[in-house]
């Protein structure tokens, strides 16, 4: 479904709660489709683990094109992480910086243990 904001407080999209897991080396994956009212430059999100580590860094969506202005963009990313035994929490979240609205649609977190 397609969620919407104004706020410049970040928004939880879409949240992953594993099972209880072995320590060890997993891969998060993400990804989603994000545009702004006006100019991409003010969409902000980030992917955080157990809402205390932001995995990816707050990155911004651009659209340089004017042509691509309210066009939905795909973002997505992977990182591989270190987690203790135990049941943790992954989660896009989004803001807009701006005056107008952000938009997400289409937010997917696959996680997967790599050792």
């Amino acid at each position: 479904s397609i969620s919407s904001t104004s706020s410049s407080s970040y928004q939880r999209k879409v949240l992953l709660t594993t099972p209880s897991v072995s320590a060890g080396d997993y891969r998060i994956g993400w990804s989603f489709e994000g545009t702004h009212t006006n100019d991409l430059t003010e969409f902000e999100f980030r992917v955080r683990l157990d809402d205390s580590t932001t995995l990816n860094g707050d990155c911004r969506l651009t659209a340089d094109d004017a042509s691509l202005r309210g066009e939905y963009i795909a973002a997505c990313g992977f990182k591989q992480v270190t987690l203790t035994a135990g049941v943790h929490e992954f989660d896009i979240d989004y803001r807009e910086l701006g005056s107008d609205t952000s938009r997400i649609r289409r937010a997917r977190l696959e996680f997967w243990r790599v050792s």
